[in-house]
């Protein structure tokens, strides 16, 4: 697929922008370098982007499955509400988020992008 950064200030995004990948299919894997200032247990929250053409995923944090897969299509698009994707112990220096796609809704256009606005850290 490609990435790249998405600006626009209609869908409600931090900053109006978000990081967008697209032009994937299922199976592909986008991995996502995340800043740990310190070891230690974080709930991990992020807040991503629904929309007609984005797909189911699997969120992962350094190869350990973040729950169950994330379905991210929504009839019309929108930064979504803050996700907490679980509490886990990370060591300091950088974690990768992967999202792997798993397939799309029925519903959902057949281009299974990923829009990703924001995550945070918070320490526990």
């Amino acid at each position: 697929g490609e990435v790249e950064i998405q600006h626009n200030g209609i869908w409600g995004w931090s900053d109006w922008q978000q990081l967008w990948w697209r032009i994937g299919k299922p199976g592909d894997v986008i991995e996502i370098g995340v800043p740990v200032p310190e070891a230690g247990r974080y709930e991990i929250i992020g807040r991503f982007t629904e929309a007609p053409d984005y797909g189911i995923f699997q969120l992962s944090i350094n190869g350990n499955p973040l729950g169950e897969p994330v379905d991210f299509y929504r009839p019309d698009v929108r930064g979504a509400d803050e996700r907490s994707l679980g509490t886990v112990d990370l060591p300091a220096g950088e974690a990768v988020l992967s999202a792997k796609i798993i397939g799309k809704h029925p519903d959902a256009i057949d281009f299974y992008m990923f829009g990703l606005d924001y995550l945070r850290l918070v320490r526990k």
